[in-house]
């Protein structure tokens, strides 16, 4: 629906491109963009498109990225993951786009964006992960679980056989260990699950090197100083003096 003339006709734009005008005695209801339309409040003329939704623009430029911590891969996101450089790298990267760290045994981290601004450098200090390190805190928690599920069994047993006055043997000193042994394991496999659950990565800008001189461009050279040497002071000749007469008494 292109327009509307209250008591007079509805244009329609159709799937062809066409118009096709319908005169208002064979308009029973009207609705734009899923809502009826209040016909006796209709629009005189042509109705207004919908405003487009405004786009943010996305940062511009590149930063100079130094990569620290192990032997890592940064990729970036291009419409699936791809390598970019690996550490330390020390290549200027575009700021807009997603990155992430990878590596060989290594989680991956979760997607960031370079920080900074154009012509910045960008220190990223990587923690990795272990993959190693995130498996045998499954395996451990795993475990561990079943040792202090069965520990606690037998020592339950133990307190019941204890009061009927039955001879238990070892179970005691058994059920005790495996309680014990169970809970260290799946205390130590949360640790090593949280410790590893994926690649840290935190960025710190290196300041920028300001000329002492206004105008001079900060990537070259400053020029140096010109120096200046004062010869030490030296004292007054001493004059000779020549005696003109001389006189006893």
């Amino acid at each position: 629906m292109s327009e509307i003339v209250a008591g007079d006709h509805v244009t329609m734009m159709l799937s062809t491109g066409q118009t096709a005008r319908i005169l208002w005695s064979f308009v029973a209801r009207v609705d734009h963009n899923g809502q009826p339309v209040d016909l006796s409040r209709a629009p005189q003329g042509p109705i207004p498109s919908p405003t487009a939704p405004s786009v943010t623009a996305e940062p511009s430029g590149s930063v100079m990225v130094h990569i620290e911590g192990g032997d890592v891969t940064i990729e970036q996101m291009r419409g699936s993951w791809a390598a970019v450089c690996s550490s330390p790298c020390d290549r200027a990267l575009p700021i807009g786009p997603s990155y992430r760290i990878v590596g060989d045994g290594v989680r991956a981290s979760r997607a960031f964006m370079l920080g900074g601004q154009n012509g910045d450098r960008v220190v990223l200090d990587v923690d990795t992960g272990s993959k190693g390190g995130f498996a045998g805190g499954i395996v451990l928690v795993s475990i561990g679980s079943l040792f202090f599920l069965v520990g606690g069994l037998t020592l339950l047993v133990v307190a019941a056989a204890n009061g009927a006055h039955t001879d238990t043997g070892n179970a005691e000193p058994i059920g005790w260990t495996m309680f014990g042994g169970g809970a260290a394991g799946v205390l130590v496999g949360i640790l090593l699950i949280t410790g590893n659950s994926s690649t840290k990565v935190t960025q710190s800008l290196e300041p920028r090197k300001v000329s002492w001189l206004t105008g001079l461009d900060p990537k070259k050279p400053e020029p140096r100083l010109p120096t200046f040497r004062e010869d030490p002071p030296t004292g007054i000749p001493r004059a000779t003096v020549l005696p003109i007469f001389g006189t006893t008494f």
